[in-house]
């Protein structure tokens, strides 16, 4: 038998890493409040929901849970194999929450919510929730 096809077989045998994006196809994350639309008032309370995802704090659960970033008035990245970045319009709720009470300036604003893995990397297209627009008013 061949050396090369030795080696083949005996990396065949070798049980591999866990792929840190390997997703359940029905992982979904779901902006349960405010409503696409709404007015609201500061603090706006956002909720959201996963579905066939944990959400866990940064490194706590490495290539099983994620952790939520909320885009505020930002787009996704372009290249969902690089951190999403920290900086003004990601928020990253890296203890693992499910909510978030946010500050907003009066106006419409927009609000997304992305799963990222302990690097930051969203998880995938599927894991970024429907973009909603609010209007925050003073009260």
């Amino acid at each position: 038998m061949s050396r090369w096809l030795l080696v083949s077989l005996a990396l065949l045998l070798v049980p591999g890493q866990p792929d840190a994006h390997k997703l359940n196809r029905k992982a979904r994350v779901t902006i349960v409040t405010p409503a696409d639309g709404a007015t609201v008032q500061n603090p706006v309370q956002l909720v959201f929901e996963t579905e066939k995802i944990a959400l866990a704090p940064v490194g706590e659960s490495p290539h099983r849970a994620g952790h939520a970033i909320v885009l505020i008035d930002a787009e996704p990245p372009e290249d969902l194999d690089e951190p999403v970045p920290m900086t003004k319009g990601y928020l990253h709720l890296v203890a693992g929450e499910d909510q978030a009470r946010l500050t907003l300036s009066p106006g419409p604003h927009t609000l997304q919510v992305v799963v990222g893995d302990e690097e930051h990397t969203p998880w995938g297209e599927r894991l970024f929730s429907e973009q909603i627009q609010i209007v925050v008013v003073e009260p």
